[in-house]
């Protein structure tokens, strides 16, 4: 499916009903992870700008707990925290080339 910036992924299970412009400000790091997970996602050339000019700068800003009797997984960062992702990753953008290609 080829979407656009203010498509709702209709199998997103983190964030129904919620547009990709709003989950891109502040979880692009469930769009960069549901992109490599699942074929059928795919960003129209506008959309794969927009997402890019949104992202640019974006790092993930998460840090371990400096406590040093934690246990192995309380240093671990939790599944499904939202993360920034900067999406102007090379590999992202060539493999939505191939991806858009395919569907036209």
């Amino acid at each position: 499916m080829v979407f656009e910036i203010d498509d709702v992924i209709p199998f997103s299970r983190r964030h129904p009903n919620e547009s990709i412009r709003l989950i891109t400000r502040y979880d692009s790091g469930y769009l960069k992870d549901l992109f490599k997970k699942d074929d059928r996602v795919c960003f129209s050339e506008e959309c794969m700008k927009e997402l890019c000019r949104l992202t640019k700068d974006h790092k993930d800003n998460w840090e371990p707990p400096t406590a040093k009797n934690l246990g192995i997984f309380a240093s671990l960062k939790p599944y499904g925290t939202p993360y920034l992702y900067n999406l102007n990753d090379i590999t992202i953008i060539e493999e939505n080339a191939k991806r858009l290609e395919k569907s036209i």
